[in-house]
């Protein structure tokens, strides 16, 4: 069987990472924040994160996503501007900033 040559295969640090970069989680609640501020399909067909769009609106924001929807490894963000990393906190800090009138606590509704 093909897969067995894969079964007792361990991924080293640096291919575990390109795995495991970024959290579906924050996408989710990067999605969640966009989609309350007024940006349209941040969801896709069954209710997860449609990465394309969220990415673009991020694009559209002045910001560059680096996730994976890994379950490991925090997301990053890069403003396109000035190429100064943000991670998931200082993000979201700037876009509460931005939209006063959406909600952080992500919790979909």
């Amino acid at each position: 069987m093909a897969d067995k040559k894969f079964a007792n295969r361990k991924l080293n640090d640096q291919e575990l990472e390109g795995v495991a970069e970024g959290t579906y989680v924050q996408s989710m609640e990067v999605a969640s924040f966009l989609a309350q501020a007024g940006c349209k399909n941040m969801f896709n067909d069954i209710g997860g994160v449609n990465f394309d769009s969220m990415r673009d609106a991020l694009k559209g924001l002045g910001f560059e996503s680096h996730d994976k929807g890994g379950l490991l490894k925090d997301n990053t963000y890069t403003q396109i501007s000035t190429g100064k990393k943000f991670s998931q906190d200082e993000l979201m800090k700037t876009l509460n900033e931005k939209f006063t009138g959406a909600d952080s606590n992500w919790a979909r509704y």
